[in-house]
């Protein structure tokens, strides 16, 4: 029987991946934008679960007596701070707070959002998750990502 097995890495890489391809076609397709930032959330929720695993495996759940469901984005991003004491700036709080608002009307109501800030919202969360992976996972994420993929991509990141 075949498997697929992905480690919270590989996963964070494999949604950033699928981000980049929806932001390509979203330029003929509008709507495919939502999709772009839903999984660039979901890249950037993975990363910080993986940097908190590498700080101890029990990290990422959100209640280490039980060990089921793990933390949300903003629950990593406080035991990031708090906890493995890293940086996370103002501006990255503010973007992922956004980003998180964004991915939560897309998916449990509605969106309304024009299409430049969509563009802004990507090239801003890109930027973060591309940093983060360079500070805290070794290397960059495009250094992971198929380079004609990323370069598309960074088109839309220098927006």
């Amino acid at each position: 029987m075949d498997r697929l097995k992905l480690t919270l890495e590989d996963n964070a890489i494999s949604f950033a991946e699928e981000s980049l391809s929806n932001a390509i076609v979203a330029k003929e397709s509008p709507q495919r934008w939502k999709f772009s930032i839903l999984s660039l959330v979901q890249a950037i929720e993975l990363s910080l679960k993986e940097v908190l695993r590498r700080e101890h495996s029990f990290l990422i759940y959100s209640n280490i007596d039980k060990p089921r469901n793990t933390v949300g984005i903003e629950q990593a991003t406080h035991r990031l701070k708090n906890i493995a004491g890293i940086e996370i700036t103002e501006a990255d709080i503010k973007a992922i707070k956004i980003a998180v608002r964004t991915r939560n009307n897309i998916i449990h109501h509605q969106i309304d959002e024009s299409v430049d800030e969509l563009k802004l919202l990507f090239a801003r969360l890109l930027g973060f998750l591309d940093e983060f992976h360079e500070k805290h996972i070794d290397e960059a994420i495009h250094e992971k990502i198929d380079d004609e993929l990323w370069r598309t991509g960074a088109k839309i990141k220098e927006y």
